[in-house]
């Protein structure tokens, strides 16, 4: 693993594009600083597709992503062999002239991540920046402006800065053309940097500033040959426009990578991760589901899921051992098992790159990084099942890349969704019909009693997963997570006195259906009344 910092990310980018360009897919893993921003986005089996993502377009634009996770996956030529380089990101949003950021952040995610090691330093003192393109449009026409040196809009030590321009003073009334005089400015923070530079060309008509080392270097020059430098020197107005916006963007020209390149994306259980990508990195979450489906299925036309492949798989391999659990953790440590490695013969090795060993010694579950290498390598151990599934062991054989992905074919784009009417959604095509059972309808049977939400979960929860839905005082839906859980309770409650639990009917439980009715019955009547009178006129 790579850890990547703002301070160290340009020494690295390169690296990082040479290795999305060249590998065979990418796995991704998110950590955010919460995920849920309200009761009311809690995840419910009677949500559908675009129901969720209604919850969690909500709640994804007031979390942060703090850690991201790639790993690039290399097949070596001539070898049954993948190589992975795994990067492991600190996010975190700068501050600068019109964008402050705010965010929430939830008790127990922190907890979570503190449990896991998480770095709240790097995370707070050396996160890398990001923006959308919706903010840098802002941003850049913020910059072109100049409204950030009018000092209205600047988040910065102002004292700290006439401290510069005070000593630049002193020295620049003595100084001779030629001469330079040293000023000790953090190079690590990109944005003071900049307003240093800019704040002193444009008080002092005569000098020239560049980025030497540890310090920024003002010259004294000729008004003339600094009309010059504008237009040839590397620490030009344009230049610094652009150094600038390359660093509050940040991760951002990592996402973009990964959208010109078009490389399989893989992940676990990544719905959430991929609506916070798009949010953060690409565009504001739109409100039409619909829409953010065609988008994101124009910038990744191959996203994997390896919970949804593994939830598919439960059946097939049951009794191996292998997919008890499609806890990404619990697969990773199976499938890399004895028994998991030499169900099938061939299975690939999968090893880290050169100057990526730290996953190997040990494990960091939870870290980004760690849990984007654990996931591409599920995927790679999944697809070698998959394609073995049927031959003999004796016919087995190494396997190429894109046989892998052939035989994964009904699961690219299929994304899983936790908790709701359906199992996963469709990013190329229409969601699938939801094969959970029937909903449940509950009401008393003594006329003058009434339902109680909490009451109803508290009973029914003993047979499993269930939501409750109310319908006023008296009525109440029931979502059940599988079909025992339906039936025990219809059985539980087919002679109780108290409740009636049936299974639901539109026609017949449906207040808007039965209005509908209604309005159907007396329409047809006076229709029917009309006709008569009509009738009786005609023969009178």
């Amino acid at each position: 693993m790579c850890e990547v910092l703002r301070d160290n990310l340009d020494d690295h980018i390169q690296d990082i594009a040479e290795s999305i360009k060249t590998c065979c897919f990418i796995a991704i893993d998110t950590e955010f600083s919460g995920l849920k921003s309200s009761l009311e986005t809690k995840p419910s089996l009677f949500d559908d597709g675009e129901e969720r993502y209604r919850k969690l377009r909500g709640s994804s634009s007031q979390f942060l992503i703090v850690q991201f996770g790639l790993s690039m996956y290399h097949k070596l030529p001539d070898k049954n062999k993948y190589e992975a380089h795994t990067y492991n990101f600190y996010l975190y949003p700068s501050s600068f002239g019109p964008r402050d950021v705010r965010f929430l952040c939830q008790a127990s995610s922190f907890e979570f991540l503190c449990k896991h090691n998480f770095d709240f330093n790097k995370f707070v003192y050396n996160g890398i920046s990001y923006m959308n393109e919706e903010e840098e449009c802002e941003m850049r026409r913020h910059i072109s402006t100049g409204k950030l040196f009018q000092g209205l809009d600047r988040e910065f030590d102002e004292r700290e800065l006439q401290e510069y321009c005070s000593a630049v003073a002193v020295w620049l009334s003595k100084a001779k053309d030629g001469e330079t005089f040293d000023l000790n400015v953090d190079k690590r923070n990109d944005v003071i940097e900049y307003i240093v530079h800019m704040e002193l060309r444009q008080r002092f008509d005569t000098v020239w500033t560049r980025r030497q080392g540890d310090k920024i270097t003002v010259e004294k020059v000729p008004a003339c040959e600094k009309q010059k430098l504008e237009l040839t020197d590397d620490f030009s107005q344009v230049k610094l426009e652009n150094r600038i916006m390359d660093s509050l963007l940040g991760f951002t020209r990592i996402f973009r990578l990964l959208i010109q390149h078009k490389k399989p994306l893989v992940g676990h259980n990544m719905l959430t991760d991929l609506l916070l990508m798009y949010d953060k990195f690409h565009q504001p979450l739109p409100d039409s589901y619909k829409e953010f489906k065609n988008e994101l299925h124009r910038i990744f036309p191959t996203i994997i899921d390896t919970k949804h492949i593994s939830s598919n798989l439960r059946k097939l391999y049951e009794g191996t051992g292998l997919m008890e659990s499609t806890n990404l953790m619990d697969l990773y440590t199976a499938l890399n098992s004895y028994k998991g490695r030499f169900k099938v013969l061939y299975s690939p090795d999968i090893c880290h790159g050169e100057a990526f060993w730290r996953y190997e010694r040990d494990h960091h579950p939870h870290e980004a990084g760690y849990d984007s290498f654990i996931a591409g390598n599920v995927f790679i151990r999944m697809c070698h099942l998959l394609c073995n599934e049927g031959i003999k062991s004796t016919s087995a054989s190494p396997m190429e890349f894109y046989q892998y992905m052939r035989t994964i074919e009904p699961y690219k784009n299929k994304i899983n969704v936790i908790r709701a009417s359906l199992n996963h959604i469709c990013l190329d095509g229409e969601d699938p019909i939801s094969k959970r059972p029937e909903l449940l309808y509950v009401q008393p049977r003594n006329p003058g009693s009434n339902l109680s939400s909490s009451q109803l979960a508290m009973m029914m929860s003993q047979f499993g997963s269930v939501d409750i839905k109310m319908q006023g005082t008296r009525h109440a839906l029931v979502a059940v997570g599988n079909y025992r859980c339906m039936w025990d309770i219809l059985k539980a409650y087919k002679k109780d006195p108290d409740i009636a639990v049936v299974k639901y009917n539109y026609w017949r439980h449906s207040q808007t259906a039965r209005r509908l009715l209604w309005s159907g019955v007396l329409l047809g009547g006076g229709i029917t009344l009309l006709a008569l009178v009509t009738s009786n006129t005609k023969h009178r």
